[in-house]
């Protein structure tokens, strides 16, 4: 029998070797085109569609099509380099991957359709969430034992690889599961439509192109999901899903060619930006699809375009201020990154004067005392990009040029002779200078050999920047010349400082040419020194330099690997180094670090989450009410011999019943939302019976209007809090801000808090805007609320509960100070109430750790954090010196 089984699996699996095989190679080509994305490492993408594709063959021909998923994973990934051992451990997870997101959708799918249609996204955000976490736990698994990454980056690569993964699954599996149920049916339009199916795609592009293509454009993210409701008013839902594949690949191509909202600086992380908002894209359209599935597309496409308006709003708020701010730390990091070079140039000149002054105070240096003062200054180690340091001295005649040349073999380097520069163009060629300038000492002897015995004046940019030292007795850097000592060819630059005879006067040209007695010089490979002295800023910002007013390619010397070209996008700045203009052209590198990509990721996804709940929640009540009129009538048909009150009786117990789930549902949403949320909902409902009635009273919908826009208003102010108090700031620069601002964002967070538990909250309703401080404002809100936090613990137990808070100004400083109705600390707690792990709270009640963290961050503001001990209640008290004047006192509430 066993052997009659595995025969007939065999069999199977030899019938279906040709589906196998397309899978895979399909899947290959999926895979590979999505790992030129890939720049976190060469195995891990933020983009990747071939989950969606694999999940669709497995849903639609069945299980034994994950072996083709496996081939091609193994055969995509051996391409990368990768042991043998990861690349089958990868293919692998793969293969787990789509069977466990198929396995998912069957034994959900069912339950949905019992519950709703709605619960349908509930069930796709499982099979792209959890199935794909599969995948990537393997994947990275496998890169770790394989040493193909370090440990440290193990959760980034995680990350890339699942949100590659869920978005591949979230866009591409509802189309899946369009085909395997044959309801893929795109070419299924009435010809009456196909004008319409013709504007929705140029819609649907000119509003990519103004969004993603645009530098304008990006502020009006959500006029993009504008495309996605007409596809749902016009077409069935075929259309509808791909549309948004096609969003999403504009969307991805525009942020890969650096264009849009979400370009910034490292493309893993804008990538990863981007997918959070294409989330938001594809959950959308799967709610549309129920919608126009239910037919109830009416008043909730009304909601989603007020949610998108409103979202769009704030998001255009947002999104100007974030950019104010790159842009801000843009040219700050220019500034910054100009000041080391000139700085850095200004050590190279102070290092040659060094060299003037021991020629100036002896009568005679030799090649052993030059060795030895340069090996007292260190210089390789301390001044990058310098090939050595050497001495030029002036040559008038053939005559002493001999004498020269004799004199150096006589005395140590018997191998000295003079030479020209090597490899110097024809038009750079000097034939007769006005006087010969040769090398006579160079160290590290052992790299500068070559240089030792060099006509400098035999080129035309070393002989320029020569006589220009020597007639302004300053230090000039040469044009562009190529150096000996490189072996690579590279731009570089010479370096020149002249030394004189010090008894002689030094006023005038004609004075300083007399008294010339040399040059010091040093080489520079004009690379290594950019790179050596931009340190932190080399991958956060490109660069490119030209020597000169003009940026002529040919006079170009420093260039950042990978640099493209973007005018919109470059900062020209000029600036004069050793004598030397320079013009500068400055963009954002790969490792920017970008506010505004982080918000319009957020933004767009929180704000189509808010549009899609906004939808349901108004599409439910529909069908309640569609429904609770369905079983009224029928009730009434049946029932009608019955005692009329009988029938009213059962229709009041059958809608009690029903508002009495809804009530259970609302209730498990968190409080804050919650509210404003029933708000919305209440005042929609009364919007849609005054819009059924004739004649509408205008006065009575602008009120409803104005009631939703101020509780849409509210959740905003929530959710700016909670992302104000969420952001990772510890390397953000100080900032100049008020404190009315902190004090506003402190309360937005806790006001609920306190109301719901009756505590009184006591705050100044009026704080002056000259009040202001110099910090981070979003670590101050966080100290602020820990010690709120604390203080309603403390006082939530007592009979009298009140906590106020108060922001003062005292001799220059700013005072936030936080009082509660408790009656001190005892002594034994006040000597240890800042210490790590130290609380008062009950066992699981607290960590310890949030005051002594308060105080970190307070002192590296230059401040304090300390109880007030002469005040009979608890009283903590966050001192920060003040940036404004301000002599007004407060009111409070």
């Amino acid at each position: 029998m066993k052997i009659e089984q595995k025969t007939s699996v065999l069999i199977s699996l030899l019938r279906s070797l040709p589906k196998i095989l397309f899978v895979a190679a399909i899947y290959f080509i999926f895979a590979h085109f999505s790992l030129y994305l890939a720049t976190l490492n060469n195995v891990a993408s933020p983009v990747w569609p071939a989950t969606g594709i694999a999940m669709m063959f497995v849903l639609l021909w069945g299980p034994q099509m994950a072996i083709g998923v496996f081939i091609g994973a193994v055969v995509t990934n051996t391409l990368t380099a990768a042991p043998i051992p990861v690349v089958l451990g990868i293919g692998v997870g793969n293969a787990l991957e789509c069977l466990a997101g198929v396995w998912i959708y069957h034994n959900f799918s069912k339950l949905a359709e019992r519950l709703g249609p709605h619960v349908r996204l509930v069930v796709y955000v499982a099979v792209s969430t959890f199935a794909t976490a599969i995948s990537a736990s393997v994947g990275t698994t496998c890169l770790i034992l394989g040493n193909v990454i370090l440990v440290d980056m193990a959760r980034a690569t995680w990350l890339t690889w699942w949100v590659g993964d869920t978005l591949g699954a979230l866009i591409l599996f509802p189309l899946a599961v369009k085909v395997s149920k044959q309801e893929f049916k795109p070419f299924e339009i009435p010809f009456k439509r196909i004008p319409y199916l013709g504007f929705i795609f140029a819609c649907t592009l000119g509003l990519c192109g103004l969004v993603f293509a645009t530098s304008f454009g990006a502020p009006y993210l959500f006029v993009i999901f504008l495309s996605l409701l007409l596809a749902t008013i016009w077409f069935n839902s075929t259309w509808i899903y791909m549309t948004s594949v096609f969003i999403c690949a504009f969307a991805i191509f525009s942020t890969r060619m650096r264009l849009g909202p979400f370009y910034g600086g490292n493309i893993n992380e804008n990538l990863l930006h981007l997918q959070l908002f294409l989330a938001g894209v594809g959950l959308t359209a799967i709610v549309l699809v129920t919608l126009k599935q239910e037919r109830s597309l009416k008043i909730p496409s009304v909601a989603l375009v007020f949610g998108w308006i409103l979202t769009g709003m704030t998001f255009y708020s947002f999104y100007q201020g974030s950019v104010g701010n790159d842009q801000e730390h843009f040219d700050f990091q220019v500034e910054r990154a100009e000041k080391e070079l000139r700085d850095s140039l200004g050590d190279y000149i102070r290092l040659l004067e060094n060299g003037s002054g021991l020629f100036a105070a002896s009568e005679k240096v030799t090649r052993e005392e030059w060795r030895a003062f340069t090996e007292r200054l260190r210089f390789e180690s301390q001044y990058p990009g310098v090939n050595g340091i050497g001495v030029i001295v002036p040559v008038n005649t053939k005559a002493d040029l001999a004498k020269l040349v004799k004199y150096e073999k006589e005395n140590g380097f018997p191998d000295f002779q003079l030479h020209e520069v090597s490899s110097t163009p024809p038009e750079m060629k000097v034939e007769n200078p006005p006087l010969d300038l040769v090398v006579k000492f160079v160290e590290p002897i052992e790299k500068n050999r070559k240089a030792i015995g060099l006509l400098a004046s035999s080129e035309k940019n070393r002989l320029e920047g020569a006589l220009k030292a020597r007639d302004t007795g300053l230090p000039v850097i040469t044009s562009q010349v190529t150096l000996m000592q490189d072996t690579e060819s590279r731009a570089g630059f010479v370096l020149f400082a002249p030394f004189y005879n010090r008894k002689m006067p030094l006023e005038t040209v004609e004075q300083r040419r007399k008294a010339f007695q040399g040059l010091i010089y040093v080489p520079v490979i004009m690379q290594k020194f950019v790179t050596s002295n931009l340190g932190d800023y080399e991958h956060e910002l490109d660069l490119k330099i030209y020597f000169g007013h003009d940026m002529d390619p040919k006079r170009e010397v420093y260039s950042s690997t990978g640099w493209t070209l973007n005018e919109k996008q470059i900062t020209k700045s000029t600036t004069s180094l050793g004598e030397m203009p320079v013009t500068m052209l400055w963009k954002r590198g790969s490792a920017f670090k970008t506010q505004s990509s982080i918000v319009a990721s957020w933004a767009g996804f929180c704000g189509s989450l808010i549009s899609i709940f906004l939808a349901i929640i108004l599409s439910s009540l529909e069908t309640i009410t569609e429904r609770a009129k369905k079983i009224a009538a029928e009730t009434t048909r049946e029932l009608s011999m019955r005692e009329n009150e009988l029938h009213v009786r059962q229709i009041a117990l059958v809608a009690s019943s029903r508002m009495s789930s809804l009530g259970q549902m609302a209730s498990g949403m968190a409080h804050e939302i919650n509210n404003p949320l029933a708000i919305i909902s209440g005042k929609a409902q009364q919007l849609e019976f005054l819009v059924g009635q004739q004649p509408l009273n205008i006065e009575k919908a602008q009120q409803h209007i104005l009631a939703i826009n101020s509780n849409v208003e509210r959740i905003a102010k929530i959710i700016r809090g909670l992302r104000s108090i969420a952001r990772d700031v510890p390397n953000d620069p100080l900032r100049e801000v008020g404190a009315k601002d902190i004090m506003q964002d402190t309360l937005e967070l806790c006001r609920s808090r306190f109301k719901h538990h009756d505590v009184i909250l006591i705050v100044p309703t009026e704080i002056s805007p000259d009040m202001k401080i110099n910090a981070r404002p979003e670590q101050i809100v966080q100290v602020l609320l820990n010690l709120l936090n604390n203080a309603f613990d403390a006082v939530e137990s007592l009979p009298e509960k009140w906590v106020k808070v108060d922001v003062e100004h005292a001799q220059r400083k700013i005072l936030f100070t936080v009082t509660d109705s408790g009656r001190g600390l005892s002594e034994e707690v006040t000597d240890r109430i800042f210490d790590p792990f130290f609380t008062t709270k009950d066992v699981g009640k607290g960590t310890g750790l949030g005051l002594s963290i308060s105080r970190g961050i307070i002192e590296k503001h230059q401040g304090r954090l300390y109880l007030d001990d002469h005040c009979e209640n608890t009283k903590f008290v966050v001192e920060l010196d003040s940036r404004g004047n301000y002599a007004k006192e407060n009111t409070y509430s």
